[in-house]
């Protein structure tokens, strides 16, 4: 019992989730004013973020660690597999504060450019 507990722990109590292959799926990270979408992708097979959490922290088990958590290498590990495919998409910011004025579209840059 103490072992899945310290292993439920150590992998931030993840509740496994699969995002079905062909679904689409946003990135994001930080919290408050450090709050990012890093981009919006399709999945090209069903993907286990719990397993693959796993898997990682195996490999990086620092990781595992409070503020130890590098966000761009897992992500980057992830990408790299060919699970998923990064789509096109257009950022509309409806306003600032209430005005109207400050409405725009604008395609999104690539993070990892």
């Amino acid at each position: 019992m103490d072992a899945e507990r310290n292993r439920a722990e150590s992998e931030g109590n993840m509740k496994q989730v699969i995002i079905p292959k062909g679904s689409f799926f946003a990135i994001t990270r930080g919290a408050y004013s450090d709050y990012a979408l890093m981009g919006f992708y399709r999945a090209n097979v069903d993907i286990d973020s719990s397993k693959l959490m796993g898997k990682w922290c195996e490999n990086h088990p620092k990781q595992k660690e409070d503020y130890g958590f590098e966000e761009y290498g897992f992500w980057t590990w992830v990408y790299s597999q060919g699970l998923c495919e990064e789509v096109e998409y257009y950022e509309w910011h409806l306003s600032d504060y209430g005005k109207a004025s400050e409405m725009y579209i604008e395609k999104t840059q690539e993070i990892w450019e």
